[in-house]
């Protein structure tokens, strides 16, 4: 009995061991990840216009599928993006994304977005992990709304998968959250919140 016990926790060692060399070695302290994040994916969102006075809110209902670079876009947030993140500390990962559109035809204008965050990478298996992250977005757009100017500051939150084929490189796929708390629409300097959630697909390298 006692020998039987003794084998069943080296066995347990032994898988545990195993398991452990077979996770991915992405998320390290000194890593770092350079990424084209939300270059295509499947989105719902709501646009919420204060209006003056009495008059009730005009709310705005979207969905949509985003390929690529597209043009003027009813959800700046969603753009395609390049981000850079690196690792502080084992698994915690600091850092950001940029995105910058511009567009032209009958809807003349830019686009710009900056969106900082603190993640959690963990291994899954040697080709799964999950990387959790939080932040904030910021958008700012030049004339894309039907002329006019507009911002946003955002929560953002992202489920991300990572799908490693192979050493350094992986697939993202994930939820995404934004949550708009302060933007203004010019001109009439009104207020509005911007809010987008759905299901993103990206490219990762690892070094």
């Amino acid at each position: 009995m006692q020998r039987a016990w003794a084998l069943g926790v080296v066995g347990l060692v032994v898988a545990w061991t195993s398991e452990a060399s077979a996770q991915t070695s992405f998320g390290d302290k000194g890593d770092f990840s350079f990424a084209i994040e939300r270059a295509m994916g499947l989105y719902s969102g709501r646009l919420r216009f204060e209006q003056p006075g009495l008059l009730p809110d005009q709310v705005i209902d979207t969905s949509g599928v985003e390929i690529g670079i597209g043009g003027a876009l009813p959800h700046p947030s969603q753009m395609t993006r390049i981000a850079v993140d690196g690792f502080i500390i084992d698994h915690l990962s600091l850092g950001g994304s940029i995105g910058f559109a511009s567009y032209g035809n009958d809807l003349d204008g830019s686009a710009f977005l900056f969106a900082p965050r603190v993640g959690y990478f963990a291994g899954i298996s040697r080709h799964v992990g999950f990387w959790g992250r939080g932040g904030f977005t910021y958008y700012n757009v030049d004339g894309g709304f039907a002329g006019r100017d507009a911002s946003q500051l955002m929560f953002t939150a992202e489920a991300m998968f990572t799908f490693a084929p192979n050493d350094g490189f992986a697939f993202l796929v994930g939820p995404v959250l934004d949550l708009g708390f302060a933007g203004g629409w010019d001109p009439g300097d009104e207020s509005y919140r911007d809010r987008l959630l759905g299901l993103a697909f990206g490219l990762v390298g690892f070094f």
